[in-house]
């Protein structure tokens, strides 16, 4: 009945129009919103024979028989499109990609692994966008010990310090100087006091990492960083400007929103009747599945663990260091709490000859720790704080049973 009383048949008009664009808006959004597996194709496009041997084939070995579909491109660049890979490893040292097709790859959020003397070949001491996606301005040679200089999940459970290979003194390929590029973080470097750079991941709009020739397939603790490194990369992540093209176009639907809904109650009947009222709530579900989708895309701050003048050093994203302690550190993680900003830190210490100590950070926001400190396993009673797994409570006479009650 409402359907005539307003002159038009049901499902026609502007509003349902709207609320259907509005469902599929709020349907591409939430598509958008969480990072989403890419898929476990890899493209390797193979290094100089005549220098690297078989690394092409290496990894591809690795990579296959733990369940990743390889390609291998020649060394003189990939001859077909790079659209279908998740991750594209780039071990050439003869290939220029003038076209700047890995930094395209970066932008659709997928992942790209440079290797040895690639980025040289790339231009990485003059090309401004090579610079960018690589993380870093000059090539470089390093030699003697590869050593970690922080914590990250590429690099497993390996602490600062831990050497990864030792060049002697013929040296390796390697990158320098990281200034300007605020999303890069450097994992290993050659004598770890030098600025030359062996391991280097950058977040720019996607991710790259760039692994010196002194790690290489074949040998297992740069397997597993390999390994860790592709899967993390291999999870497709949303560029940045995403998620403000998703703001902007959120201002959009209120402003269109406002005016249809104003429009909707002040035609000649001027009754706000059911109809008018369902119209009001799709508008609602519209709008809230949008922001909860915006909401859903927001991802938590990076807290990284460096060594700086001896010093682990702990920091959120780039800001100042939060945390610092001469002290070994091991097992460091982050748990990161659905839909919120709270993110707590784990790691431990090791003090003297004893046991490491658990130790914590929570950060309510996101970024300023609320509270620093040793893991306590007490259970913090009204009546007292006890550890439940050696000792019993200490309870108060009150809450006691009689020696007349059966109770269990």
């Amino acid at each position: 009945m409402s359907s005539v009383a307003f002159g038009r048949k049901a499902g026609t008009g502007m509003f349902h129009r709207f609320a259907k664009s509005g469902v599929a808006v709020c349907l591409i959004a939430c598509a958008l919103g969480p990072p989403a597996r890419a898929g476990t194709k890899v493209a390797v496009i193979d290094g100089d024979v005549e220098v690297t041997g078989t690394e092409g084939e290496a990894w591809c070995a690795l990579l296959n028989v733990n369940g990743y579909e390889c390609t291998l491109f020649p060394e003189s660049g990939p001859t077909g499109t790079l659209d279908i890979y998740a991750v594209v490893v780039d071990l050439s040292s003869e290939w220029s990609d003038s076209g700047h097709i890995l930094a395209d790859v970066m932008k659709s959020g997928r992942g790209v692994i440079t290797w040895g003397f690639a980025p040289a070949k790339l231009g990485i001491d003059t090309d401004l966008i090579v610079q960018a996606w690589i993380g870093a301005n000059m090539f470089n040679n390093g030699n003697q010990s590869v050593r970690t200089t922080a914590i990250d999940s590429i690099l497993g459970s390996l602490v600062p310090g831990t050497q990864l290979s030792h060049t002697g003194d013929f040296g390796a390929w390697a990158i320098d100087d990281t200034s300007g590029h605020d999303d890069a973080k450097v994992l290993a470097r050659h004598n770890a006091g030098t600025s030359t750079i062996a391991l280097l991941r950058n977040r720019w709009t996607g991710q790259s990492v760039y692994f010196s020739n002194a790690l290489y397939a074949g040998a297992t603790v740069h397997d597993e960083i390999i390994l860790r490194a592709v899967g993390e990369l291999s999870v497709r992540t949303i560029p940045a400007t995403t998620t403000w093209g998703l703001i902007v176009f959120g201002m959009f639907m209120l402003v269109v929103g406002s005016i249809l809904l104003r429009r909707g109650f002040s035609g000649p009947s001027r009754i706000p009747d059911v109809h008018g009222r369902i119209r009001v709530s799709q508008m609602h579900c519209t709008l809230v599945g949008f922001f909860m989708a915006i909401c859903g895309s927001t991802a938590h701050a990076e807290i990284t663990v460096s060594v700086v003048e001896g010093q682990n050093t702990f920091r959120v994203d780039n800001n100042p260091p939060f945390y610092t302690t001469s002290r070994p550190v091991q097992s460091a993680r982050s748990i990161t709490v659905p839909d919120s900003t709270t993110l707590i830190f784990l790691w431990e210490e090791s003090r003297d000859q004893l046991q490491p100590v658990s130790m914590y950070a929570v950060f309510l926001d996101g970024s300023t720790p609320a509270r620093i400190t040793d893991t306590n396993y007490m259970l913090q009673l009204h009546h007292g704080a006890y550890d439940p797994s050696y000792e019993d409570p200490d309870l108060s006479p009150t809450l006691c049973s009689g020696d007349d009650e059966q109770l269990l």
